[in-house]
């Protein structure tokens, strides 16, 4: 084979990785990390966009990943502290958004298999929040919704009951609704 043959070939064959890469999402910046609000992100740009609301103290994301059988199952698990004297105000869109924003972490690839989140005081006191109101108000049966709030301040909702409005996961990550969070 001659040289000038070989250099095509191998240039070719460059492209050709190079554009399946692209085409997969491979390369850094077409993963989890988007271009700013109202796309997927990473779990630690959304920990820092929840920690920008006021009355929030602090926030804790993360995205688990584990086998279930031939493919991988993503939960996303979206934990907010409120700052002293906050309260969950408005509780369906409390739950609305911290649904919305588990649905829009994209660490390692989209939601899967479940949504987790809830509130805890800043002193990691669990708040009862009237989660079931919010499920309710998304269209969700809350016997559906798992409640962990006694042991971890969670409620657990299965991925695949989330309004097909949202269209597929990742989902954009959504901003604060006025009322969410309000001071005591």
């Amino acid at each position: 084979m001659s040289s000038r043959l070989r250099q095509r070939m191998t240039a070719a064959i460059a492209v050709g990785v190079a554009s399946a890469a692209l085409l997969t999402g491979c390369v850094g910046g077409l993963g989890g990390v988007s271009g700013g609000p109202g796309h997927s992100q990473d779990a630690e740009v959304v920990e820092q966009d929840l920690e920008a609301v006021e009355g929030v103290a602090s926030a804790t994301v993360e995205q688990d990943e584990y086998s279930s059988g031939p493919s991988a199952q993503r939960t996303s698990i979206v934990h907010v502290a409120l700052a002293y004297g906050y309260r969950v105000g408005d509780p369906a869109a409390a739950f609305e958004w911290l649904a919305r924003t588990a649905w829009a972490v994209d660490d390692d690839g989209p939601t899967t298999s479940n949504l987790m989140f809830g509130f805890t005081d800043a002193g990691g006191t669990p708040i009862d929040w009237d989660w079931s109101a919010g499920a309710v108000a998304l269209g969700l049966d809350p016997n559906d919704v798992d409640s962990l709030l006694a042991d971890q301040g969670l409620v657990d909702v299965v991925a695949s009951t989330v309004p097909s409005a949202w269209g597929p996961a990742p989902g954009p990550l959504p901003e604060a609704p006025t009322g969410a969070i309000v001071p005591d």
